[in-house]
């Protein structure tokens, strides 16, 4: 008896999952034998009784190998294993009562075994659904991650092209910007240099109209000598002399007075197209 219970606990739970639509008709096979089992208490043969059991355990063992289920087929020869073994230890009793509540006995039992295996089936289906339902929670959490990493890789994209652009159209600006800078100091300086040529040629020139004007001065010096001299020998001469001397005088004024004005007027062009340029250089500053 303790060998047939040991045979009897042997299927797992993993295994019940994978038989559970047979636990029906293998209740409704043990039941059957129970009746077969209790019609020949009469007899005095019992060897034969068992052996005739055996034998129809075997024919069903038999037609249940015939089955393309390869989990069925297991389980079928697992109960007449289970089943010869129950009736191998039947030998040792000597009545048919004995051996009846023996065999009640090991149906209450597998009953027992069954119910908790029910129970455990019910359990574990429970837990497979559980875990389907976090399954699929957790597939359409890692779709969406997915779908939110896709959106965020073409965002990437996206911005990396913006920012491209962006560095392009700076860096052209930066160029445009340097070249105006370089344009603005050529063209400043090409002024300077002109203002300076402009300046050296007035100092060139009032230099000029000095030594005009020291020269002009010398003949004036050596025509009113002369005329000195002339005026003690002749009056008229004299006053001739120094109407030429005057106009000589009035013509050098008017000479020295356009100089002075041509001298004045490009001084001032100069001081505006100085000043011009100072502002142009302080607005690209700002």
């Amino acid at each position: 008896m303790e060998s047939a219970s040991t045979v009897s606990q042997e299927p797992s739970v993993d295994k019940v999952t994978q038989a559970s639509n047979q636990k029906d008709s293998q209740c409704a096979s043990s039941n059957a034998t129970m009746e077969t089992l209790s019609n020949p208490l009469n007899t005095s043969d019992s060897t034969e009784f068992v052996a005739t059991q055996a034998s129809e355990i075997d024919s069903i063992v038999d037609l249940n190998l015939n089955s393309n289920d390869k989990n069925r087929k297991k389980k079928d020869r697992h109960l007449a294993q289970a089943l010869k073994t129950v009736l191998n230890s039947m030998n040792s009793l000597s009545t048919p009562e004995e051996k009846l509540a023996a065999l009640c006995i090991k149906y209450a039992d597998l009953m027992e075994e069954n119910t908790k295996l029910k129970t455990a089936y019910k359990q574990t289906e429970k837990r497979v659904t559980q875990a389907i339902n976090e399954r699929d929670v957790i597939r359409g959490e890692m779709n969406k991650a997915v779908l939110t990493r896709s959106r965020l890789e073409s965002l990437c994209r996206e911005l990396q092209k913006q920012n491209k652009a962006i560095r392009e159209e700076s860096l052209k600006r930066v160029k445009e910007a340097e070249d105006k800078r370089l344009e603005m100091t050529n063209k400043f300086q090409n002024t300077l240099s002109e203002i300076a040529t402009v300046m050296q040629q007035n100092s060139e020139k009032n230099n000029k109209l000095r030594d005009d004007n020291m020269d002009m001065s010398s003949r004036l010096k050596n025509v009113c000598e002369q005329y000195e001299l002339r005026e003690q020998v002749n009056g008229a001469q004299v006053v001739k002399l120094a109407k030429q001397i005057e106009l000589e005088t009035q013509l050098c004024d008017a000479k020295l007075a356009k100089a002075t004005m041509e001298i004045s007027v490009e001084r001032e062009t100069i001081l505006n197209e100085k000043t011009q340029l100072l502002k142009e250089i302080r607005q690209y500053q700002t």
